[in-house]
């Protein structure tokens, strides 16, 4: 997997978190919510095991920050 890669599936588990955020009953968020940090938590180690170079500590980072991709680089 590439760079690109990476990126696009943490833009995707960001989305998702941030429509639990709105649109779910505060009933059920935290469990969808948790549910999308072991998803997340099980594919950084898939990522990291495809490139020893991928930072799990960036990615969930990321996926909590409120920035896109391209603010994100120019920290």
């Amino acid at each position: 997997m590439s760079k690109k890669d990476y990126i696009a599936i943490a833009n995707v588990i960001k989305d998702t978190n941030k429509y639990i955020k709105k649109n779910v009953s505060k009933d059920y968020q935290q469990a969808q919510l948790n549910a999308i940090r072991t998803l997340s938590f099980n594919l950084s180690n898939v990522f990291a095991t495809d490139n020893p170079n991928f930072d799990n500590a960036r990615f969930f980072e990321y996926i909590e920050s409120e920035k896109r991709y391209k603010d994100f680089t120019d920290k």
